[in-house]
């Protein structure tokens, strides 16, 4: 325990530390940031998930045939609150706008306006009135909710099980998964896009983020270890040709306390946001309709992002153990760092974290989706590969002579 308090120590320098802290913080506000402080990315983004989190307090995970009849009572009552506030407006009333049926064809007419793009001055008064409206009502909100409603109600119409040409597309087991999420006897929760869009992209941009911590805090280690011949002093004995092993096991416990340091703080500001509100509605939802392999809910899908992330994380942290090994000078273990980080973070780490579990092509424009559970596939691949690689080496290490 003493060798390996010491190993650790020579991998949490507070120079290291100190440097990644710095990055860590420059990192967040270049990149996850947005997704923190614009969680709600807009108006209808935060009508949606208040009306969404409304729901789960009333009617739990799920909504009920039963339930969505009171559905119709809180429409009802928002646009009672929009009559009252259209009817504050003077340049509404002056436009013949005084509830929300006459706002409606004031919308259809000023739409097909800008679809016809005729952009005289009557369209650009209408475009300033409408932007008055939506500063001063509850519109969004109350669109918002109609199109929440609409989702509901049409989700046994327009089934892609029953487009023939469209649902040939699909593979025998996809064709099966799509029949199964589409039984109208199913449960759906009400998840959001616009959840799903930042939860993908706020977990991407921090599974890159982890795989470049790691390898930074990992890739000088056994460098430094050969720039001052300190095998030379372990090789003397053979007790100390046993602190390769000593040093692997420091490394990877590095990694993943690393990682779990990253994940805390990183979840823990996308957490504080509020998404766990919605933990227990089911991943797929009537809102978006978007066909998922995984049957859990929002809570349990979060859990399985942290688990591929950590193993993300662990695997870059082995292959830099490896690699770092295998290197004479800074230089050299910088340039095989780089694509280390290119290919196993910035590149694998952002497609794994790209709508996981969800139906998506393998690369864009590639017309083939992603096997079932793949991800967790592919990240184990790496793992087992990384894993075996570096006591591969320790066990080479061990019995190679001393050369220096």
């Amino acid at each position: 325990m003493e060798l390996l308090g010491q190993e650790l120590r020579k991998i949490w320098r507070p120079g290291i530390v100190a440097v990644l802290a710095v990055l860590g913080v420059l990192y967040y506000l270049l990149f996850p940031r947005f997704y923190v402080e614009h969680f709600h990315n807009g108006p209808n983004a935060q009508s949606d998930f208040d009306i969404a989190v409304g729901w789960m307090e009333r009617f739990g995970p799920t909504m009920e045939p039963e339930e969505r009849a009171q559905v119709d009572a809180q429409l009802a009552d928002e646009i009672a609150v929009f009559d009252d506030m259209v009817a504050d407006l003077p340049e509404a009333a002056a436009a013949g706008i005084v509830d929300y049926p006459s706002y409606t064809a004031f919308e259809e007419a000023w739409v097909e306006r800008w679809q016809d793009a005729s952009h005289d001055d009557r369209f650009r008064a209408d475009s300033e009135l409408h932007a008055r409206i939506v500063e001063n009502t509850n519109l969004y909100r109350l669109q918002e909710l109609q199109t929440m409603m609409n989702g509901y109600d049409t989700r046994n119409e327009n089934l892609i099980s029953q487009d023939k040409s469209l649902f040939s597309q699909y593979s025998p087991e996809e064709q099966d998964r799509i029949r199964e999420l589409e039984n109208p006897a199913r449960e759906q929760g009400y998840l959001s896009m616009h959840l799903e869009e930042t939860t993908t992209n706020f977990a991407k941009y921090v599974a890159v983020w982890v795989a470049l911590s790691v390898i930074l805090l990992l890739s000088p280690v056994l460098v430094r270890d050969r720039l001052h011949r300190v095998r030379a002093l372990q090789w003397s004995s053979r007790q100390g040709r046993r602190t390769v092993d000593v040093q692997c096991a420091a490394g990877l416990l590095s990694a993943l306390a690393l990682t779990a340091a990253n994940l805390a703080v990183y979840g823990g500001l996308f957490v504080a946001q509020g998404p766990l509100a919605l933990a227990d509605t089911p991943l797929y939802s009537f809102v978006t309709s978007r066909f998922v392999w995984f049957d859990g809910t929002y809570g349990q899908y979060l859990l399985v992002l942290v688990a591929l992330v950590a193993a993300l994380g662990m695997a870059c942290g082995a292959l830099a153990l490896f690699l770092s090994r295998y290197s004479s000078t800074y230089v050299v273990m910088l340039l095989k760092a780089t694509p280390l980080f290119v290919g196993a973070g910035a590149l694998f780490g952002s497609w794994l974290l790209d709508r996981t579990f969800y139906f998506r092509e393998v690369f864009w424009g590639a017309g083939v989706l992603v096997p079932r559970f793949a991800e967790v596939a592919c990240v184990a691949v790496l793992l087992l590969a990384a894993l075996l690689l570096c006591a591969w080496s320790c066990r080479r290490t061990r019995k190679q002579e001393l050369l220096e």
